[in-house]
């Protein structure tokens, strides 16, 4: 740094102050020298102009690393310059470098500079890597060409770059080589995350990309959709997780929001309505205290404030919708997602099952009709645990619960793979009750009977290898009168893969595969993909491309029931008693069935309560039944069929007359 040879050490900070230690005689260093400068996350020393002392090149640049990983500066403390600072000999009065020697070139968003012959003349360049443009990662990287005296020549256009994060130079040699600068790209796509939803709407012929509805949105990360208010018309219910920003233009439909549907299906604007709470990853719906209302369960990714704690939220449903007033908050120990709702115990209350990255623990929140209590909880051990499923993978009655692990907490290895927690009513779930399966951090995993033999199969995504992203094998795992095992499997390829969903697009009868992809090659604008069930255990599967941006999750849920993945779902109603001697009885029910759709009744009688629950469930037909002189109890059930899973049968009334 002062030209006499021997190596010297210069340090930027994120304040205006530079650090110079220089070397001295037989391997010592001389104190530390503060020099008043400018901010630097990068500095290049050489000779920039033709006197003999080194110069130094500084480059600011502050990146803010999202949570998924990637990094997204958005300008956020980005200099827009980089600045030249003339050295000066040692032997010559005053600081090496000060602020009254400097060269200022405009650069918004520079985050690396390198200098170099670029042109052959002999003369010092310099080349700027410039991160982002204006809302995405596609900028215009900069070169300027010196002449040795101070001046510079900046290169007309620049040249085309993507989040890149430096450069290099590779000077001229005239007669032989020219010049090359090299450019490192490394991510594309928007940076505030101002990118619409996909709504690709299904057909005959399954997906297709031109058959979409683009809602828009802002850091979009996972959507549920139930009828919230229960008018007969479906509501979506998107999450603004604030993954980039917790400001700006997305802060005022920061958090869910609720789309609600009517007759002439969705006025964004008109008829939407926003919980407000941040960095919420994952959303489900079900009626947790069991007064009839659907209840939302939001759970967040990221505390809202560094050094408080991770949150998961229940929202229970009012007559007047979602409101802070049955808002219970539970905290959670660190980082997760895709919690899963089921009745683990089966003790006819709904249950909360998430995870904890830092403590690598899931913890099962039982269902209470007191609610839900964090001393009324059960943990398990699971390293890295990073979402779940709720199945029964063996049949045998049973809830299992299928986690996956993200990466290994000593070793960061992503090869950790997955692992399945036996159900057990009666001692619960066990870390020795387990079985494992391969897999590179599979994220958004499905559970479906794709090959239709009465045996759920598991598909287990890759989202991140060690070293790449990109077309990675995920597996789908066969089931059997076995089980599962780790090599009776199939591979289907895709890119980063964060979640998937199955189901019956194309209305042949077989369950397809559909993956959300979220990045290739660093750039989001990545395609997911529709695999249709060849009938072969996808040997040949046709393959559609939906063009997607930076996805994350799609529906935290499966389709179908929580148990079998079956289109079938089942109400049961309560003990009716009566005190006289009946001989048979009449149902009349009132219905909407759509076209797919199926109902049906069935009852079951007994002298007793006790007795009533080993009685089988008989079916009614011609909206009959019979029942023996002794019953004195009675009870119903309805069962709601479909043909694809997303519109079952709404039962309003059941009445029930019995006589001798």
């Amino acid at each position: 740094a002062d030209g006499d040879g021997r190596p010297d050490l210069v340090v930027g900070t994120s304040g205006d102050q530079l650090f110079v230690v220089r070397s001295g005689d037989k391997k010592t260093w001389r104190p530390v020298e503060s020099i008043s400068g400018h901010a630097a996350s990068q500095v290049v020393v050489g000779r920039v102009d033709r006197d003999s002392a080194p110069d130094l090149v500084l480059t600011r640049f502050s990146s803010a690393r999202a949570s998924g990983g990637e990094q997204a500066g958005a300008g956020q403390g980005a200099r827009d310059a980089v600045i030249v600072l003339w050295g000066q000999k040692s032997g010559d009065a005053g600081p090496l470098f000060s602020r009254g020697r400097q060269l200022r070139l405009a650069a918004p968003a520079a985050v690396a500079s390198a200098i170099g012959d670029l042109d052959g003349d002999g003369q010092t360049d310099l080349a700027v890597a410039v991160h982002q443009g204006k809302g995405t990662f596609n900028g215009a990287s900069r070169v300027w060409l010196g002449d040795g005296r101070r001046g510079f020549r900046e290169v007309a256009g620049g040249f085309r770059t993507s989040g890149t994060t430096d450069v290099a130079i590779a000077s001229a040699k005239p007669g032989r080589r020219p010049g090359r600068a090299v450019f490192c790209n490394s991510i594309g796509g928007r940076y505030d995350e101002a990118v619409p939803v996909h709504v690709y709407w299904g057909g005959r012929d399954g997906f297709d990309p031109k058959r979409v509805w683009k809602i828009p949105f802002q850091s979009g990360y996972e959507s549920s959709a139930a009828d919230l208010n229960a008018d007969g018309f479906v509501d979506l219910v998107l999450l603004n997780s604030g993954h980039s920003h917790s400001g700006g233009a997305g802060e005022a439909h920061l958090g869910a929001n609720i789309f609600w549907g009517g007759a002439d299906g969705f006025d964004l604007e008109k008829r939407r309505s926003v919980i407000h709470e941040h960095y919420l990853g994952t959303s489900s719906v079900a009626d947790l205290d069991r007064d009839g209302r659907l209840d939302l369960v939001l759970e967040a990714f990221a505390p809202e404030e560094p050094g408080e704690s991770d949150r998961l939220f229940v929202y229970y449903g009012s007559s007047t919708g979602y409101g802070t007033g049955r808002r219970v908050i539970i905290n959670k120990p660190g980082y997760s997602q895709e919690h899963v709702i089921a009745d683990f115990n089966a003790d006819g209350w709904l249950d909360i099952a998430h995870g904890s990255r830092s403590e690598h623990t899931i913890r099962i929140l039982w269902g209470h009709r007191e609610g839900f209590s964090v001393d009324r909880s059960s943990r398990l051990n699971l390293a890295g645990v990073l979402g779940m499923s709720a199945a029964d993978l063996d049949g045998d009655g049973q809830v299992d619960l299928f986690a996956g692990t993200y990466a290994d907490p000593v070793s960061v290895v992503r090869d950790m793979g997955s692992r399945i927690f036996w159900g057990d009513r009666r001692l619960g779930f066990q870390q020795s009750n387990s079985q494992w399966l391969p897999g590179f951090s599979p994220l958004g995993r499905t559970v479906a009977d794709f090959d239709g033999d009465g045996h759920l199969d598991i598909f287990s995504p890759q989202h991140s290898g060690e070293l790449t992203r990109e077309d990675l094998a995920c597996h789908i795992y066969w089931g059997s009168e076995e089980g599962f095992h780790t090599r009776r499997r199939s591979t289907l390829f895709c890119d980063s893969v964060n979640d998937s969903l199955a189901g019956d697009f194309n209305g042949d009868g077989l369950i397809d595969l559909a993956v959300a992809c979220h990045t290739r090659h660093g750039n989001h604008r990545a395609f997911s993909r529709v695999f249709y069930n060849d009938g072969r255990r996808f040997r040949s599967p046709r393959v559609t491309r939906l063009p997607t941006n930076g996805t994350h999750l799609m529906w935290a849920l499966d389709i179908g029931n929580v148990m079998d993945r079956s289109y079938r779902e089942t109400f049961e109603s309560r003990v009716w008693e009566w005190n006289e001697s009946a001989s048979r009885g009449r149902v009349r029910i009132e219905a909407d069935v759509p076209r797919g759709g199926g109902l049906s009744i069935a009852v079951r009688s007994a002298a007793n309560a006790n007795q009533l629950k080993e009685q089988t469930w008989k079916p009614v037909r011609g909206r009959k039944f019979t029942l023996l002189p002794g019953d004195r109890v009675l009870q119903y059930r309805a069962t709601f069929r479909c043909d694809n899973g997303d519109r079952y049968p709404v039962l309003d009334r059941v009445e029930i007359r019995i006589k001798d």
